[in-house]
């Protein structure tokens, strides 16, 4: 069975799991573990009203990594941006791993739309590790990414001057709560 199609089975997701835990963006992360992974890593990302975003809105930012993403479930939007010189935001640095603080560094900048983009099921798109993005699900969703081995150490977050940092790994949910979820979403 290849990749693209195991990842709608639950019994091969829960058997080919590393970590599943929730992620305070929205959403489920499964990180799996496959055999061969020198070509990067395949994560799912299970967006539901079960378990909403504890950061309002998802942040701006670029990631460590490229990736494709494609939609397996439901229905998804993105939102593309460039970061300006400007005063209205601030561009930080971020480890994206749980305990690890990222340089404390950010500098004021602006931000503008560049563009924006609507998915549905088996629609998939790719990502540029530099690029600047906001995405959320219209609805509960279910995304299959892979991604390519870390390009930088941190990536970047733009957030409004004066908005709280919130990070997304402060709430924890049970790991059995979590499965149910995933097991409803893939049936």
């Amino acid at each position: 069975m290849n990749v693209a199609n195991a990842v709608k089975d639950y019994d091969w997701v829960r058997a080919n799991t590393r970590l599943i835990h929730y992620f305070g963006l929205g959403f489920i992360q499964v990180k799996l573990d496959l055999p061969d992974m020198r070509d990067g890593e395949h994560r799912l990302h299970f967006y539901t009203a079960d378990l909403p975003s504890i950061t309002g809105d998802e942040e701006v930012h670029n990631h460590r990594r490229s990736f494709t993403s494609n939609v397996i479930r439901g229905s998804f939007a993105q939102k593309f941006y460039s970061v300006e010189r400007g005063s209205t935001h601030w561009l930080e640095q971020e480890s994206c791993k749980a305990g690890v603080e990222a340089p404390a560094e950010r500098r004021e900048v602006g931000l503008e739309e560049t563009s924006r983009h609507h998915y549905k099921q088996g629609s998939c798109y790719w990502v540029h590790h530099s690029q600047f993005h906001r995405v959320w699900a219209t609805g509960p969703a279910v995304t299959h990414l892979h991604l390519s081995r870390p390009l930088k150490e941190y990536a970047e977050v733009v957030r409004e001057v004066g908005a709280e940092k919130v990070c997304p790994f402060s709430k924890t949910v049970k790991e059995d709560q979590l499965w149910e979820i995933v097991k409803r979403m893939l049936a």
